[in-house]
């Protein structure tokens, strides 16, 4: 086979060949190297251009700037910041008085998160001499999600007392958010919906309620005002935490939305995928409540806006349990 045949059978029509007059007797030497797809020519019989070699090499390896991996990469740094989001609320005493109630028992947490880099600061957390304020990040994410999912476990809430929670009373014991927590010295119904770990007046029990009905996860087809599960559950003691500290509702949005991107974070970099490349928004510019609603952020929505664009490389993410 000429060697031209046997270059387009090596490079898959990628990278075109360009024929240069030289003495026949010139031999043609050329390597591949599996780690660059480069090709080295000898005795110059034949030439590539450099930039098509390097789109043959993107091609071979997927790092072109429009490959998954490079949409992620560049999509993760406003989605799932590597410094994290802090949401100004202090921590204060309020795992230590987890622990005193017994809604975290603190030897299964510390065989939960054993990490040495961060143990410091979770007993800090969990015995009340933290100072800081509540800060996720992909670090953290799970360790404040099930505090969190305690304290929304344990606070006294009108999202129990009306609606679905209410209404499937009989069944609340079985679910995930409630049978699923075994990181208590008691049994999770003991303290479930027991507790007044935050003071909320009747009007700001109603903003809560309405604000969870309008946030959806992307785990199930459920909105937080039924927290079934344990992301539901945190994200709803979070919201009581910032309807308790009066943040404006434009910015619950704006904090959940965000947190629930630290427990999601593929389905809400595909969603800013989308948002991008069908709808001409980037995730900064987008609306938080739009994408928390059920049409983005529900089992069903997601799934929807998956089937639209290429997927992405998994980053992560935690279970519905402790």
């Amino acid at each position: 086979m000429a060697a031209p045949k046997i270059l387009e059978k090596l490079l898959g029509g990628i990278v075109r060949i360009h024929k240069i007059s030289v003495p026949l007797t010139l031999t043609l030497i050329f390597t591949f190297n599996t780690t660059l797809g480069a090709v080295l020519i000898q005795n110059y019989y034949y030439k590539f251009k450099i930039r098509e070699l390097i789109a043959y090499k993107e091609a071979l390896d997927g790092q072109g700037e429009n490959s998954p991996e490079k949409i992620a990469e560049r999509l993760a740094g406003d989605v799932i910041p590597y410094e994290g989001v802090d949401t100004g609320i202090k921590w204060g005493d309020l795992g230590k008085r987890l622990v005193q109630i017994g809604a975290i028992d603190e030897e299964k947490f510390a065989k939960a998160f054993n990490s040495p880099l961060d143990s410091k600061e979770y007993q800090s957390v969990l015995n009340g001499t933290n100072e800081g304020t509540i800060i996720i990040n992909e670090s953290n994410s799970r360790f404040v999600l099930d505090v969190l999912w305690a304290f929304g476990l344990a606070q006294k809430s009108v999202v129990y007392n009306e609606g679905y929670m209410a209404e499937k009373a009989d069944e609340v014991k079985n679910l995930a958010s409630t049978g699923g927590w075994t990181l208590g010295t008691k049994k999770p119904m003991e303290i479930y919906n027991k507790h007044d770990l935050i003071s909320l007046t009747d009007e700001q029990h109603s903003v809560v309620r309405r604000i969870a009905s309008n946030i959806y996860r992307p785990c199930c087809n459920n909105h937080t005002a039924f927290p079934d599960c344990n992301h539901g559950m945190a994200l709803l003691g979070l919201i009581e935490l910032m309807v308790a500290n009066g943040y404006s509702e434009e910015k619950i949005y704006d904090l959940s939305l965000k947190v629930n991107a630290y427990w999601f974070p593929n389905q809400y970099l595909t969603i800013a995928h989308y948002l991008e490349t069908k709808q001409n928004i980037k995730w900064k510019d987008a609306d938080p409540k739009m994408v928390l609603n059920k049409s983005y952020s529900s089992g069903s929505g997601f799934k929807n806006i998956q089937a639209q664009v290429e997927g992405l490389p998994a980053q992560g993410g935690g279970s519905c349990g402790a």
